[in-house]
């Protein structure tokens, strides 16, 4: 206003009313800008606030003595891998990093090489993910491994099976199953289940291949996906049916007690007598497959070796 004041002395009054109005209608277009500017930010701001997902602090259960606070359990309540994801994000301070990051990599030192001599003396080193096992637990993998190869490279050879089966079911880098168990929280006393984590072991990618092939002969008339599909089935039923009462059934251990040998049989008895052959594979190779994929599944657990003699266990592919 100061300046206009000493403009409205220097020049004629009409041309002075004509610049004024000019400035304040252009300032009022500014000002209408600026606060539709801040009241989009603000929606925004509430938008993404009224958006904060409700914590469920009952989805967190304590196991142990530990008393963990209200801030503990919020932070818990959100998952292990919870994070907030920036709204923006700085390319030219993620390409920074970047550089840096590989601008630090440098070749092993001799140091380093001196210890990883020292660690595979006594240990076996496994695979790019630097798996570091005990000889035996490493040679017995390995066995396993190399003898499911050399049956799937014969099986191959002959054109028994395909390529996309062979690169499906053949075993590279092989562990040993881990065992760990799971709390059953629904349960009294909550009791453990033992589970075999089976991924990248010898038989893994076999039982995958065995599980698929053999979802095509069962039945599915009576079975019901989960439980979800099973309250609508309930929903649907007529009210008629509300004199009758349903009762449940549970087989204890129900996996790790089927029979093997009585079951591949009966599964050999399935596909080859009266069904048409699944590819072009024999019943004595078919047979030696299932074999494969159901026993030796051997597991560490607290630093020991044991193997599973009979039975399929929770974790395998066979057991979905």
């Amino acid at each position: 206003m100061y300046h206009l004041n000493e403009l409205k002395k220097d020049i004629p009054d009409n041309i002075f009313q004509h610049i004024s109005k000019y400035i304040i209608n252009h300032s009022r277009a500014l000002l209408y800008m600026k606060e539709d500017n801040l009241q989009r930010k603000i929606n925004s701001f509430q938008s993404r606030q009224r958006r904060v997902p409700r914590i469920d602090r009952n989805v967190v259960k304590i196991l142990s003595s530990r008393i963990l606070s209200h801030d503990e359990t919020d932070c818990l309540a959100r998952g292990l891998d919870y994070g907030i994801v920036p709204e923006k994000t700085d390319d030219m301070n993620i390409v920074s990093n970047i550089e840096n990051f590989f601008h630090r990599i440098t070749d092993i030192s001799q140091h380093h090489k001196k210890l990883m001599s020292e660690v595979t003396n006594k240990d076996t080193v496994d695979g790019s993910d630097v798996h570091v096992l005990d000889s035996k637990e490493m040679t017995l993998a390995s066995s396993f491994q190399t003898k499911s190869i050399k049956l799937l490279n014969r099986l191959l050879d002959e054109g028994n099976i395909s390529k996309e089966f062979y690169n499906l079911v053949k075993p590279f880098g092989s562990i040993t199953g881990r065992l760990y168990r799971l709390p059953k929280v629904h349960k009294e006393d909550v009791p453990l289940r033992p589970v075999v984590s089976a991924i990248r072991t010898f038989n893994y990618g076999l039982g995958k291949a065995v599980s698929q092939l053999l979802s095509q002969f069962i039945e599915k008339k009576n079975m019901i996906r989960d439980s979800f599909t099973f309250v609508q089935e309930l929903l649907a039923l007529p009210k008629s049916m509300a004199q009758y009462k349903m009762v449940s059934f549970d087989i204890a251990s129900l996996y790790t007690n089927v029979p093997l040998n009585e079951t591949i049989e009966i599964i050999l008895k399935r596909l080859y007598d009266g069904h048409a052959k699944p590819s072009a594979i024999n019943q004595e190779d078919m047979k030696e497959l299932l074999d494969l994929a159901t026993k030796n599944s051997h597991f560490l657990f607290n630093g020991q070796l044991y193997d599973q003699i009979d039975g399929v266990s929770m974790g395998s592919p066979l057991a979905h």
